[in-house]
């Protein structure tokens, strides 16, 4: 008698748990993204367009609450200039946002507005130098440009991370977002490069 009102109550366990986990979708999602300093006098000091492609998991926790966590393929991109050293920095990398969103119908939309957490591991980075000569005596410059050099990241500087908030427009399968993200850590000390905001765009799909 004990044995089957075990095996009963874990049968309506796994009945219950089966239309929350149907409510539960997977999906893809990628866009467009800027990098702009929060220093003044950076010498990392212009946005370039970068991008980011990949996956993600809705939880729904409640008729209006979700958690999504995601994993991304990034590129931030921003401009150089260091004395007479110009160019640009593409660093290619995985993160890791941890969201909560609120939900909030507008029929036949919903509006979700989230926010949360995220970590970056940096996987390598390109570099292209630009380099001005400069002749005080005629006043003009002579400008080079430098080949495009990979360069690996070592030890803690792969590491990053900060926070972000996000609105996102939902309709059916199909959703539309835009997220803002700051980073806490400071890399790359000696090239003094400076936290970041990050503006992203991008849309994206539930199965």
């Amino acid at each position: 008698m004990i044995m089957k009102k075990k095996v009963l109550i874990l049968v309506l366990t796994v009945l219950s748990v089966f239309p929350v986990a149907a409510q539960n979708r997977w999906g893809v999602t990628g866009g467009l993204g800027w990098s702009f300093s929060c220093a003044d006098n950076a010498d990392f000091d212009g946005a370039r367009p970068g991008f980011y492609l990949g996956g993600l998991y809705d939880v729904k926790l409640s008729e209006q609450w979700y958690f999504q966590p995601q994993l991304l393929f990034t590129r931030t991109s921003h401009r150089i200039s260091i004395s007479d050293v110009k160019g640009f920095n593409d660093v290619y990398s995985l993160e890791l946002p941890l969201q909560v969103g609120y939900n909030i119908p507008l029929r036949p939309f919903d509006l979700r507005v989230s926010g949360g957490v995220f970590a970056n591991y940096k996987l390598f980075g390109v570099m292209k130098d630009v380099n001005v000569e400069s002749d005080l005596t005629s006043g003009t410059s002579k400008v080079t440009e430098g080949k495009r050099d990979s360069y690996s990241l070592g030890g803690r500087d792969r590491f990053n991370g900060g926070v972000q908030l996000g609105v996102t427009l939902n309709h059916k399968h199909w959703f539309y977002g835009l997220d803002v993200k700051y980073s806490f850590l400071r890399r790359n000390q000696e090239y003094r490069e400076p936290r970041r905001l990050l503006f992203r765009i991008g849309v994206g799909y539930k199965f």
